[in-house]
């Protein structure tokens, strides 16, 4: 009875640490569109976030409070920048800037550097998606419009390789 109880205690301690391992291996990737920008100036080609967008910017930071990202990206841009800044502040992270040129070589650069971690990834509306689709997964939406601001796609790739694509509302709506 006493080797029975060993080895069942043995291959419990086994399993367990194999789950451990593999969950410590999974991804999970929070990909949004930069908030909402300030069109007062039609000729500015880099604007700031509007009160719209400052607002939006508050509110995923609430979202993604309990969350214990590891590293927050952004492209060069300052409605990117100003829509994740204070979310990595809060997490004692610097924010990471990647270029939009070679989403696949950003997509494995980010799995290489992040197993087992949860991280934030701003865009833009003509980025977001691909760069979903360079983590594995399929779109979830066909295109996000220019006006459209409230999505919140959640990329999860387990430890064996399996990714899944989830699609949230946050904010106010987007309106046209």
């Amino acid at each position: 009875m006493y080797k029975f109880k060993n080895i069942l205690f043995l291959l419990f301690a086994i399993s367990y640490t194999s789950c451990i391992a593999r969950q410590q291996d999974s991804i999970t990737i929070y990909i949004v569109r930069h908030a909402e920008k300030d069109l007062s100036d039609p000729a500015n080609k880099d604007p700031k976030l509007s009160d719209e967008g400052l607002k939006r910017a508050v509110i995923l930071g609430e979202i993604l409070t309990n969350n214990k990202l590891s590293a927050v990206y952004s492209t060069d841009r300052i409605r990117t920048r100003e829509t994740v800044r204070a979310i990595a502040e809060k997490n004692n992270l610097p924010l990471k800037l990647y270029e939009n040129t070679d989403l696949k070589a950003f997509a494995n650069s980010v799995l290489t550097e992040n197993k087992g971690k949860t991280i934030l990834i701003a865009g833009h509306s003509n980025t977001i998606l691909e760069i979903a689709e360079a983590f594995g997964v399929k779109r979830p939406l066909e295109k996000i419009e220019d006006h459209q601001y409230d999505n919140l796609i959640i990329v999860k790739i387990g430890s064996d390789g399996n990714a899944a694509v989830s699609l949230k509302k946050y904010g106010n709506s987007s309106v046209e």
